[in-house]
């Protein structure tokens, strides 16, 4: 799983950037202060840097953050910086980092440069994203599905539901550990919203006893991923 160091204050901003990473997949670390993420980086491998560029005093202090972060993190280390629009002076601090996006972020365009960053610094470590069961394929780092070879289209949480069904395989899910992992802190979601999941999760991947697993309910639980014998 690839790690992601996550340098932001505003906890609003923490949840929208966070929680669409989690649910593709990444693993996340939040760090509030620029002395906290380089303690971070120092004690604990990490795959990307993600930062408010408003998050320093000024210009040069963002470029020296991203310049004592990667020498923290041993030299390599890609990172995508979050920009104001009505901001030149963060525009400037931009080009010291491997790419940025301009606030507010939009999910498709957060996920997609990531994956970029990531295969561009690790090509080796995105190669090894693939989870495989039965006809059924997900590409972790890229939210690609396939069954049988062939694409299938899967919305963001659609993906992230099947991806901690193929993670445990075999396991009964509760609902609220379903609710927690892939909706996180949304307040519309409810044990409704996993129902409707599940069943177009089920009906996209085949995930039916002729192909040999089925997604059932368990009474008064969850839901479970299981393979069918014989």
């Amino acid at each position: 799983m690839m790690k992601i160091a996550i340098l932001l204050r505003d906890e609003p901003a923490v949840r929208a950037i966070r929680e669409p990473l989690a649910a593709a997949g990444f693993d996340c670390a939040v760090y509030r202060s620029v002395k906290t993420l380089l303690d971070g980086l120092r004690t604990a491998a990490c795959d990307l840097l993600l930062a408010g560029a408003s998050e320093t005093c000024d210009g040069q202090t963002a470029v020296a953050m991203l310049r004592d972060a990667r020498e923290a993190a041993g030299g390599v280390l890609p990172a995508l910086l979050l920009i104001d629009d009505a901001d030149p002076m963060q525009l400037d601090v931009a080009l010291a980092a491997d790419d940025y996006l301009i606030k507010p972020v939009r999910q498709r365009d957060l996920l997609a440069r990531v994956r970029v960053l990531l295969r561009r610094a690790w090509p080796e470590q995105m190669a090894q994203g693939q989870l495989h069961l039965g006809p059924c394929m997900l590409d972790a780092q890229t939210g690609h599905a396939t069954v049988d070879g062939k694409p299938v289209e899967l919305t963001q949480k659609e993906f992230a539901l099947a991806l901690l069904f193929f993670r445990h395989a075999g396991q009964p899910l509760s609902r609220a550990t379903i609710l927690e992992s892939v909706w996180g802190g949304e307040r519309e979601a409810s044990f409704r919203s996993i129902d409707t999941h599940v069943s177009r999760v089920r009906a996209k991947l085949g995930l039916r006893p002729a192909n040999g697993w089925r997604l059932v309910p368990v009474y008064g639980y969850g839901y479970l991923l299981e393979q069918v014998s014989g």
